[in-house]
């Protein structure tokens, strides 16, 4: 059985192995084709290491998976403008953040000779490269460093299904696993894209030969960089030739495309006509250790969106059955998703603080957004956010809806099994890497508006108006026929009530407002009714508050010029004619 060791970065104590780095300049390697090379320099300045790809062995991505990769590159150029004046560029990295951070963990491979470890101080060196190259946007935090004594790891080459990262795996897709070992056929080093954890996390992370750390024999790769390249890689980044001169290099627009790669430190090298000297200092291309020197505003962007929406976890699951029942054919609601009670409802951001506009009034649902979902229960392929009640999806049969009007939207989700999300529920990212790259774009949600008036005519400190539903107000409740508690102030009116079971009613929104009053057989008055004055002097104080009513308009003008039969204004205080209604409508009298 291989032993495994466990320490923290900060306590680990190595002790060095017989073969140590600086003793193994004579190290002798095979390459893949079975020929000897005596020593790292030889084998790397050889035609055999251009043609074998040893120097990465990173799998090329589909073409599909390309055309994604750029689509959602696209959203995030448009929700975050990268260029001089923007307020995310700083002249050479492109969008400033609070730095992004990332749990990475080491696992160091050894052979039972000792050749593969490494001090305490190479790795600390060697993160420190690492950040430095990926700074400011993403700083990598040592959590741990795994010691396996294994000689099968230790050689392992690039396999699909690699027994090591199986057996060895930290963390989720949002973690970086960097294994340092002595990958077989002489390979320097490959990594997995960001789209490819999900379906395979634990084969996830980077590998690369323990012997290109700071300091290590693997001259000219011997300054840390290898890692860099890979880790780039795991970002989400391609190669600066990839598609050589037709196909624009990596499809990045601020890295000249170059025919093939770079080896050595070619200086002025120009392999493309037209696109400019060849990215040759990039991480991303082959040159030597020492050439390599920064990656592009654009490379960071891409980055950026690439760990957002495949890496950025949030603590996002998908939860097991045994949480809730677990729908895997939903049905469509029986509710009529071609009505609403709201010509007008709020859009947002599909992860607040992302999108270059802005709407903080609700819109008329005529208007074109996108369409994220919500669901109470669990459905099959349906995500949920740790601390979110809800689960969310944004693609359905193959299909991102982004410019729908409300209604629409409201059908989509039902038809689907589930409901619009309210503004709240997006708002607190519970909608958020939801698929269709909507977290840059304003999208639908449930909440619509209100007006909310005065319980008492011009004695509101608040204006009265149109408001969110999900903000708080008091409650009133109108009843158009007679019943218990309620009070009615003359021809014209509703019964009212106010106090409830001798409980007033505060801080609701506007769907809790209804439920207060349907659960006493009774409805939100209009906003019609209120500025009348039908319900001032009811109760519970709330002639100074402003209260919810049912109406998804503003009223009229003139509505407050109501008179009550006897020619007295509805809304003076006194004298006003009052009937109240007790236990049966026997029991209503005339108050004079």
């Amino acid at each position: 059985m291989p032993s495994t060791t466990s320490t923290s970065s900060a306590a680990k104590l190595f002790s060095l192995a017989a073969c140590a780095l600086s003793s193994e300049a004579s190290y002798a390697i095979q390459s893949g084709t079975g020929t000897t090379y005596q020593t790292f320099e030889a084998w790397a300045h050889s035609e055999e290491f251009v043609t074998s790809e040893s120097r990465c062995h990173t799998p090329e991505p589909t073409e599909e998976e390309v055309e994604t990769s750029n689509s959602l590159l696209e959203s995030w150029s448009s929700a975050r403008a990268v260029g001089p004046g923007s307020n995310f560029y700083n002249g050479t990295y492109g969008i400033i953040d609070v730095a992004t951070m990332i749990p990475t963990y080491w696992h160091e491979m050894i052979n039972a000779a000792g050749e593969g470890d490494l001090t305490e101080e190479t790795i600390e060196e060697t993160m420190e490269v690492l950040n430095a190259a990926f700074h400011p946007e993403f700083e990598f935090v040592l959590m741990e460093t795994f010691t396996e004594a294994n000689d099968d790891y230790f050689s392992e080459g690039h396999m699909d299904n690699s027994p090591m990262k199986n057996a060895l795996h930290r963390g989720d897709c949002g973690a970086l696993n960097i294994y340092s070992s002595n990958p077989g056929g002489g390979l320097m080093g490959y990594a997995t894209f960001p789209a490819w954890c999900g379906g395979a996390p634990n084969q996830d992370g980077v590998v690369f030969r323990y012997t290109t750390v700071p300091g290590g024999i693997f001259a000219p790769y011997n300054s840390g960089e290898i890692l860099v390249h890979e880790v780039g890689h795991w970002m989400g980044l391609y190669h600066t030739f990839r598609a050589g001169c037709d196909g624009n290099g990596d499809y990045i627009n601020d890295t000249p495309p170059e025919k093939n790669a770079a080896y050595g430190c070619q200086m002025g090298r120009d392999t493309c006509e037209g696109g400019g000297a060849d990215p040759i200092h990039n991480f991303m291309d082959y040159s030597d250790g020492n050439c390599m020197t920064h990656f592009t505003p654009q490379q960071f962007l891409r980055m950026k969106a690439q760990h957002y929406e495949y890496r950025d976890m949030g603590d996002m699951y998908t939860s097991s059955p045994s949480e809730s029942p677990l729908i895997t054919t939903p049905s469509p609601s029986a509710y009529d998703c071609s009505t609403t009670s709201s010509s007008i409802h709020y859009i947002t951001c599909g992860r607040m603080g992302v999108c270059h506009d802005v709407a903080p009034e609700p819109i008329p649902n005529a208007d074109l957004h996108a369409v994220r979902c919500c669901s109470d229960q669990q459905i099959d392929g349906w995500k949920r956010n740790n601390g979110c009640s809800v689960y969310a999806r944004s693609k359905f049969q193959g299909q991102c809806h982004e410019h729908a009007t409300f209604l629409d939207a409201q059908c989509i989700c039902e038809e689907n099994g589930g409901r619009l999300c309210t503004k709240e529920e997006v708002d607190l990212k519970c909608t958020r890497r939801t698929g269709c790259s909507f977290d840059f774009e304003l999208i639908w949600t449930s909440t619509g508006s209100h007006y909310v008036a005065c319980g008492r005519n011009g004695q509101c400190y608040d204006l009265p108006g149109m408001v969110g539903d999900e903000t708080l107000h008091e409650v009133r409740c109108c009843s158009d026929t007679m019943a218990p508690g309620y009070t009615k102030k003359g021809e014209g009116c509703p019964w009212v009530i106010s106090r409830i079971d001798d409980i007033c009613y505060a801080d609701k929104i506007h769907s809790e407002a209804i439920e207060v009053c349907e659960s006493e057989g009774g409805r939100l008055c209009t906003a019609e009714e209120l500025l009348r004055g039908c319900t001032s002097g009811t109760g519970c104080g709330y002639d100074e508050h402003l209260l919810w009513t049912s109406s998804v308009t503003e009223p009229a003008e003139g509505s407050t010029d109501s008179q009550l039969g006897n020619g007295t204004f509805i809304g003076t205080p006194s004298p006003s004619p009052w009937v109240h209604a007790t236990g049966s409508p026997s029991h209503a009298t005339q108050l004079e």
